[in-house]
């Protein structure tokens, strides 16, 4: 009767560590990134946009500070609503616009790949954000 009870632990003990093994590891948590380019189009000169990826919390800068989250499933991305300060950047010209542009093409995030040391964001319209790694110390 005993053994009973000890295959009976044992089997559930395997399912929960079956079950653990379907879901993925976050590829990107831990990760800082700086964007070089918006759907082929390089940065402004004197502009910097980050991104870090934390268990599902999205952050950076740019013009402004933002926050929101991210889910991740194998090569998809979701990105949830961004919050960002309000703060307006006049210099460099066209600043504004290239934040807007990123946030906008940042919530229709749909795929991602990670290649030559590069991150790439795919939106649904197809369109690119290319980021490169910034060292952690």
């Amino acid at each position: 009767m005993k053994s009973k009870y000890i295959i009976i632990i044992y089997f559930f003990v395997g399912m929960i560590f079956l079950s653990a093994c379907g879901q993925g590891a976050d590829p990107l948590a831990g990760t800082t990134w700086d964007l070089v380019s918006i759907a082929g189009t390089p940065l402004i000169e004197g502009t910097a946009i980050t991104a870090t990826f934390d268990s599902g919390q999205i952050g950076g800068s740019a013009c402004n500070s933002y926050s929101g989250s991210y889910t991740v499933n194998k090569d998809t991305i979701t990105i949830g609503q961004i919050a960002s300060t309000e703060m307006y950047c006049v210099e460099p010209a066209g600043a504004m616009d290239q934040e807007s542009a990123y946030f906008t093409y940042l919530l229709q995030a749909q795929k991602f790949e990670t290649s030559a040391g590069k991150l790439s964001i795919i939106t649904s319209g197809g369109a690119t954000l290319v980021f490169e790694p910034i060292p952690t110390e």
